[in-house]
């Protein structure tokens, strides 16, 4: 699926329970601004070149390191970005 028909399945789908969508996709949030408005995504921060991972290795480290965070506390409604190291609000790369 393309993401707006991934992100409205995904809305319809689960419509009136807490989920979050994970994703490798840190552009999700602004390509898509018009459709994810009130939904819980939480991306992987795309930053991995020159800091002693390889891309794989960055994915499984942040998603390892906060699976649990992202599951039970990430508050809803909310865009989070994370990496192996933090987390903190999305906002648009300038």
């Amino acid at each position: 699926m393309e993401d707006p028909e991934l992100l409205a399945d995904l809305r319809q789908r689960f419509n009136g329970v807490d989920w979050v969508l994970l994703t490798g996709d840190d552009n999700m949030p602004s390509e898509h601004a018009e459709i994810v408005d009130g939904l819980t995504i939480a991306t992987v921060d795309g930053r991995w070149e020159g800091r002693g991972f390889t891309q794989e290795q960055w994915k499984w480290e942040t998603c390892h390191r906060w699976a649990h965070y992202i599951a039970e506390v990430h508050p809803p409604a909310t865009i989070r970005r994370f990496s192996p190291f933090s987390h903190r609000p999305w906002t648009p790369r300038t």
